[in-house]
Formats: C-alpha cells, sequence, structure tokens
C-alpha cells in the first residue's frame, strides 16, 4: 500500500483536528492536576496552633473552623475528580466524531449521534471491565472492547446495532491485517500516554514535543489505512 497518498490537504486537516483535541484536553489535564495539588497541598499545611492542641485532643472552635475551610476545597477537589472525565469525553465525542466524519466524507451532524452511541456502548463496557477490578482479565477485555470500537468508526452508517454487527463480523474474518493495523495505532497511542506522563527527565522538551507531533500524525495515518482497508470489503 502506497502511503504517499494519503499525505494530502484532507491529512493536515485531520492533523489538526487531533492536534487540536490532544492540546485541549492536555490543557484541561494540567489546570485539573494543578488546582487539585494546589488544594491538596493547603488542607495538608493547614495546622492549627500549638496552644490550640493540648495532647491528642483539638480545640472544638479550631475543629470547626477546620472544618469551615476544608469542607468547600474538598468539595472543590472532587468537583475536578468528576469534571476532568466528563470533559474529556465531550471533547473527544466532539473532536474524533469530527475527524472521522471528515475520513468518512459524510455530514457531520447526521454522523455525530451515531458517533456518540457507538463511543457510550464501548465506553460503558470499559467502565464496568474498569470497576470489576478482574485484574487481568479486565485489561483483556479493555483492549478487545477498542478494538471493536476502533472498526465500527469506520463502519458507521445509519443503523447503530447493524453496524455493530458488521464490525464484529469484519473484526473476525479480517482479524490478522485490522488487527495489525489496531496494534500500530495502540502502539502509539501509549507511546503518547508515556511521553504525556513518564518523559519528564528522560527527554529535552523540543524532543519531546517533536516526538508527540509525529505520533499524533501516526494515530492520523493508522486510522485513515484502517478506513480505506475496511471500506474494500464493505
Amino acid at each position: 500500500m502506497k502511503l504517499k497518498k494519503y499525505f494530502n490537504r484532507q491529512f493536515l486537516k485531520l492533523y489538526l483536528i487531533d492536534l487540536i483535541f490532544f492540546i485541549l484536553t492536555s490543557g484541561f489535564i494540567f489546570l485539573a492536576l494543578f488546582k487539585i495539588s494546589k488544594y491538596a497541598n493547603f488542607l495538608k499545611n493547614f495546622q492549627p496552633e500549638q496552644s490550640l492542641v493540648q495532647g491528642y485532643d483539638i480545640d472544638p472552635n479550631v475543629l470547626n473552623t477546620y472544618l469551615t475551610i476544608a469542607s468547600p476545597i474538598a468539595n472543590k477537589i472532587m468537583l475536578f475528580f468528576y469534571l476532568t472525565p466528563i470533559i474529556i469525553l465531550i471533547a473527544y465525542i466532539l473532536m474524533q466524531g469530527l475527524s472521522w466524519s471528515r475520513i468518512k466524507e459524510t455530514r457531520y451532524k447526521s454522523f455525530i449521534a451515531r458517533f456518540l452511541a457507538v463511543t457510550l456502548i464501548f465506553g460503558l463496557i470499559i467502565l464496568l471491565a474498569v470497576i470489576a477490578n478482574l485484574g487481568i482479565f479486565s485489561d483483556v477485555i479493555i483492549f478487545i472492547a477498542l478494538y471493536f470500537m476502533l472498526l465500527s468508526y469506520t463502519l458507521i452508517k445509519k443503523n447503530v446495532l447493524k453496524d455493530l454487527k458488521k464490525a464484529f463480523v469484519m473484526g473476525l474474518k479480517k482479524f490478522y491485517p485490522l488487527f495489525l493495523i489496531y496494534l500500530l495505532w495502540i502502539l502509539a497511542s501509549l507511546i503518547i500516554l508515556f511521553i504525556y506522563t513518564l518523559a519528564e527527565g528522560f527527554f529535552s522538551l523540543p524532543i519531546t514535543i517533536i516526538a508527540l507531533l509525529i505520533l499524533i500524525g501516526l494515530l492520523v495515518l493508522f486510522k485513515r489505512v484502517l478506513y480505506d482497508f475496511i471500506k474494500k470489503y464493505d
């Protein structure tokens, strides 16, 4: 397969969409972590005056003051814990829905509802696997769910249930080539996650930025290759 044909104007548009998605989600995650860390340090460093502490007993007035201060701060921390995944999910649905609609050359307004349905179905499966906490079995479920979710995105048309069934059949029938593309997509995603979370101290900032830009481009490329491959047999 000639990869040269993929590097055109459409690729640049898709790359820009994924880049904006990455910047927006990264920015919000950094903001959330900064706020949570700030609030947590404030609670950690809050100490009553020694004169108000008698052995293991604390003056009730001091305790009430602490609770009055700590309660709204703890609520803000919990707000960011719950708000962050919701914001990321919304950004994912809007931006990745736009990306896949461009790849499939279909109208965004008619596509996004079905994209949302597919994402929520597999998202629920992944969430249940995480909550169940079945060790490596949960990891296998998540891995398989992501595989069929990616295939389903390429086959979204009108009937979501029929599209899911077709994705399941296609995923098994053409398992080897499709799974190879999926593994490359997963590998690029994991490297991005590694660089994003653990690369500090391993690489300089310019190298980190260049690596992230290249890997985002690879994710776009893998999506287009996957779609073109499936389109031949759809």
